[in-house]
This record gives C-alpha cells, sequence and structure tokens, in this order.
C-alpha cells in the first residue's frame, strides 16, 4: 500500500487492543468547538464508534505516520 500522505510504500502489520481499552472514533463536529469535543471524550458521545474488529494496519516509514482500518460491525453483524 502506498501512503497516502507522502505516497512512500508502507509496511503492514497486526493491531492490538489491549482490554479494556478498545477503540472508538469521537467524529469531529465542525460546529462544535475544542472544548465541546474535549468533553465528547472524556464523557463520551451518541455520536461515537465502536471499532468492533480491526481489519488492518500500515506504519510509513517515510512520513511516520500510521494507518488503521477499523470496522464498526463484525464481518456477521453486516
Amino acid at each position: 500500500m502506498h501512503c497516502p500522505i507522502c505516497g512512500a510504500d508502507m509496511i503492514t502489520g497486526d493491531v492490538v487492543c489491549k482490554p479494556a481499552a478498545g477503540p472508538t472514533l469521537y467524529p469531529r463536529d465542525p460546529a462544535d468547538s475544542d472544548a465541546r469535543h474535549f468533553r465528547k471524550l472524556l464523557f463520551g458521545s451518541k455520536d461515537s464508534f465502536t471499532a468492533t474488529e480491526l481489519e488492518s494496519g500500515w506504519y510509513c516509514p517515510q512520513c511516520e505516520k500510521i494507518l488503521i482500518v477499523w470496522a464498526k460491525k463484525g464481518a456477521a453483524e453486516q
């Protein structure tokens, strides 16, 4: 895979989340202030998505970015 930031070749790998630290995406609403978004991170939000399945991950050694692909729902739920 090529890095969407710099175009260099990326290294694939496995993404592991430890128990009680699962990944959650808090989408940023452009209308929200920084303080409001920060409160959502601290206290939760009904707009958040919990990734039930980490599908893949890549690392770019050129720009040192990490790209992770999550599935919102597991394959059996879709």
